[in-house]
């Protein structure tokens, strides 16, 4: 067709139809981990864009325009959705995509830990929240995939619970690393239960604030503060990852630690453990060491200790207690 009057931007505009056929072999290599062998959906797709320009470069470097997509139940191995809704707004200034889904009610079994801690609460054991996020790249679209450093903002939010993420974004070379401060909070961890796919621990009301650097085989959070309920932490984490398994190392103090924040209560007239099957194949795969300093500790029946300080250590295959020290 001919082309744009003089002074008049090129625009396109596309609308239709999506067939969604994903395949997961990349994402196996970024995870490290069985990622399925794919999905498939339908959707559908509308896009307007405007640039001008006389080379390929100059083109992406004046894009501007939106994009919106829709995708409906979502199958296969990876997560899946049952609807989700997405749109990208590339400004010369800024560039922000949206996204809003709602996932399948994850499924407990009878005896799962998390639902009879529920049950006993008289709460919903599981929720699948719908989830809206936003990111925002403060720079044009050419800048945030071409840079290499790019300053960006998230924001999730699902239920009462909300997450902020305000760093960079650095990918220009190696594996990439994202880095920033991130803050964490909420009524109960359970909001993200659709999001994470599986049943959360009823925990709250959290906080959780931390300065954060994340690479794929490195995730560490500095200046770290975590509230739950009465209880609280602070210090430091760092995990790195060996033959696919996670290396912890962990210094953190707490001013008070009571258990029942973190579902250690009776269920039934019974204690939770005799209750519950808990798993221990945790301890076959993290392998770390931990220094915890606590204040004042109370376990089940309002038992309290002062001046609790312990370091412990796991190999994969023992759990050593190389200190403790607690008064009554």
């Amino acid at each position: 067709s001919a082309g744009p009057a003089a002074g008049q931007r090129p625009s396109v505009t596309a609308e239709g139809k999506l067939d969604l056929e994903v395949e997961a072999t990349r994402l196996k290599q970024l995870f490290q981990a069985g990622a399925g062998d794919g999905a498939s959906g339908r959707g559908s797709l509308k896009a307007t864009f405007r640039t001008d320009g006389d080379s390929l470069p100059a083109l992406m470097r004046g894009l501007t325009g939106t994009a919106a997509v829709t995708i409906k139940e979502m199958q296969g191995e990876l997560h899946p959705i049952d609807d989700l809704s997405a749109s990208l707004d590339a400004r010369p200034d800024a560039t922000s995509l949206t996204v809003d889904a709602r996932f399948p009610k994850p499924q407990l079994e009878a005896d799962d830990a998390i639902a009879i801690v529920a049950r006993n609460r008289g709460e919903t054991a599981v929720t699948n929240n719908p989830v809206h996020g936003e990111l925002r790249c403060k720079g044009h679209l050419w800048h945030c995939l071409a840079a290499g450093d790019v300053p960006a903002e998230l924001s999730l939010v699902s239920g009462d619970s909300r997450l902020d993420f305000d760093g960079r974004a650095a990918f220009r070379e190696g594996p990439g690393q994202v880095s920033g401060r991130l803050s964490f909070a909420g009524k109960r961890l359970a909001d993200w239960d659709g999001l994470v796919g599986d049943a959360l621990p009823q925990y709250g009301p959290y906080k959780l604030t931390a300065d954060v650097a994340l690479t794929p085989h490195r995730q560490t959070f500095s200046d770290l503060a975590l509230t739950v309920a009465n209880s609280d932490f602070s210090g430091r984490l760092d995990m790195r990852w060996r033959d696919k398994r996670p290396w912890l190392d962990a210094n953190l103090r707490s001013k008070r630690l009571n258990t029942e924040d973190f579902g250690s209560q009776n269920v039934e007239g019974q204690q939770f453990a005799e209750k519950v099957r808990v798993p221990t194949g945790w301890l076959d795969w993290v392998r770390g060491k931990a220094q915890l300093a606590v204040g004042e500790m109370t376990i089940q029946h309002g038992f309290t200790m002062s001046d609790v300080d312990t370091a412990l250590e796991s190999d994969g295959r023992r759990l050593q207690v190389h200190r403790y020290r607690a008064g009554l």
